[in-house]
């Protein structure tokens, strides 16, 4: 089951990867052959974000990365997206992440809401793009969860099950800002990736 199923993600991710030959390329001196070797070779910086899990370092690791991008390359923000591809967004009308807050639909109010766009407003409140940070690292963070645990993992289903509630807020965001290509672009990868996964876990369930 393991081996069809590295097989499936192999050449979805190739064809993927394919269809967004606008992304930014940003290679790693390193060779890699999974996805926490792409994570650990792109990733510059000295702080340790080892957590007990591979698919938690994934995570964490992710919003590293695109913390160096961004610092290195301020005039956008960045969110790596595995394979030596990662996006950029600059958002031009939404200023707050508050303004997306209160745009979110009272069912969609959940634990995940709270945390990530009341609570992290303390912290983020003037990068609204926050949401896609969150959303790339929990892109990375399933993909190592399903490798490392299984896709019928209750650890890859919550960390899949977070980044659609991520995806949710970014197409609320997308509303509120108009017209941005990059913003645009980055809502379609979302997509691709979302419904990829999503095969990925129902397949490792039919088993």
């Amino acid at each position: 089951m393991k081996v069809r199923v590295f097989l499936f993600v192999v050449c979805l991710a190739f064809f993927s990867a394919s269809s967004f030959a606008e992304w930014t390329e940003w290679k790693s001196n390193s060779r890699y052959n999974n996805v926490y070797t792409d994570i650990q070779a792109h990733y510059y910086d000295s702080y340790d974000y080892t957590c007990d899990d591979k698919s938690g370092t994934v995570h964490e690791t992710t919003h590293g990365i695109n913390a160096y991008l961004r610092n290195k390359y301020p005039k956008y923000n960045w969110f790596y997206v595995l394979n030596d591809r990662a996006f950029r967004l600059k958002l031009h009308n939404v200023k707050t992440l508050t303004q997306v807050a209160r745009a979110v639909p009272q069912q969609q109010r959940t634990s995940t809401y709270k945390l990530y766009l009341v609570d992290q407003a303390r912290y983020w409140n003037e990068v609204p793009s926050y949401i896609c940070d969150e959303w790339s690292a929990y892109h990375n963070g399933t993909l190592m969860a399903i490798d490392e645990f299984g896709p019928q993992s209750s650890r890859a289903k919550f960390s899949y099950s977070n980044m659609n509630e991520m995806y949710n807020f970014m197409l609320i965001l997308s509303k509120l800002e108009g017209n941005n290509k990059d913003l645009e672009m980055f809502l379609q990868f979302a997509s691709v990736e979302s419904k990829r996964i999503g095969q990925i876990i129902n397949m490792g369930e039919a088993q």
